[in-house]
């Protein structure tokens, strides 16, 4: 593992020194089946050290490589969506990281995306909603056609049915931003590890949410119960903004132990009992954002990006 760790920093640190090195990989990842985060990290890399002028330099000619190779499979439009939803949101989110050093406004700056992107869905596009949710009846017919989920979407009426296209909607926006978050998240710890050992970690411990996010998602969840379809889209998204600062707390609580260990066990616990853990994650992360518990954890816990 310390070779391999190695072997990344001393690629990482050529790249940064050397464009053309990193336009080469990064196209290269491109290419390359299931590979394509790795060329957002390189993307992310650059963007967080040398800023966004040396990231939009890599980033479009990487875009236009893939979406040509994308093309070969999807529509122009299809194609064009997916290339966007994966390297924009990263590369904005990268932007904001390293102007801002807040982690906390990236998640804003996500979402910020997710709200514009859900309310233009449902005001112009609400056939993409019910086309998007009609694709997994599809699915999930063809896997079982007396699928007990298939008998309860069925037996609700058309506004029920949008509002479960609604939900899907929302669990997509969340799984875009996930997918951006993994990339930067690498693209930062590689950083740190070069630049500013031990602060990427300090970065995660101290992650936590504010009283405005939580305003929003108390709005979101009064929205969903009237049945307001795009705070139900929404309402996703701050769940995932809270779970995540649930889990840095939780983090935090046991950060004298062996932080490999304890993130198996937090994700363990996750995986494995969801509909338990996740509300705990998420109401563990509403409280701290009012009371930062860090403050009680250790003498600079309470020390925020």
């Amino acid at each position: 593992m310390t070779f391999l760790g190695d072997l990344f920093r001393k690629q990482a640190k050529i790249m940064l020194e050397n464009k053309w090195h990193a336009m080469f990989y990064a196209i290269v990842f491109a290419l390359l089946p299931f590979s394509s985060w790795l060329s957002v990290v390189i993307i992310t890399l650059v963007t967080l050290r040398k800023g966004w002028k040396n990231g939009c330099w890599l980033l479009l000619p990487v875009m236009a490589v893939s979406l040509i190779l994308t093309l070969t499979t999807y529509s122009f439009k299809v194609a064009l969506t997916n290339i966007l939803l994966n390297y924009v949101p990263c590369y904005l989110a990268a932007c904001v990281l390293r102007l801002t050093t807040s982690w906390r406004n990236v998640v804003s700056i996500f979402l910020l995306q997710t709200i514009i992107c859900v309310t233009f869905l449902h005001y112009f596009m609400p056939e993409y909603i019910l086309t998007q949710f009609q694709y997994l009846l599809t699915i999930l017919r063809d896997l079982d056609a007396e699928s007990s989920v298939l008998a309860f979407i069925n037996d609700k009426s058309n506004l029920n049915q949008m509002l479960l296209a609604s939900y899907l909607l929302g669990f997509q926006a969340v799984a875009v931003v996930f997918s951006a978050f993994i990339p930067l998240m690498t693209a930062r710890s590689i950083q740190s590890d070069l630049f500013f050992p031990g602060e990427f970690k300090n970065e995660m411990l101290s992650f936590r949410g504010d009283k405005f996010g939580l305003l929003l998602l108390i709005v979101m969840l009064v929205g969903a119960n009237q049945q307001s379809i795009v705070a139900v889209s929404i309402l996703p998204m701050l769940l995932f903004y809270f779970l995540l600062t649930g889990i840095s707390l939780s983090f935090n609580v046991f950060s004298k132990h062996k932080p490999f260990r304890i993130m198996i066990l937090l994700m363990a616990t996750l995986f494995f009992l969801p509909f338990i853990m996740l509300p705990v994650y998420v109401i563990f992360g509403s409280l701290d954002s009012l009371f930062n518990f860090r403050l009680y954890l250790g003498r600079d816990a309470g020390k925020t990006i």
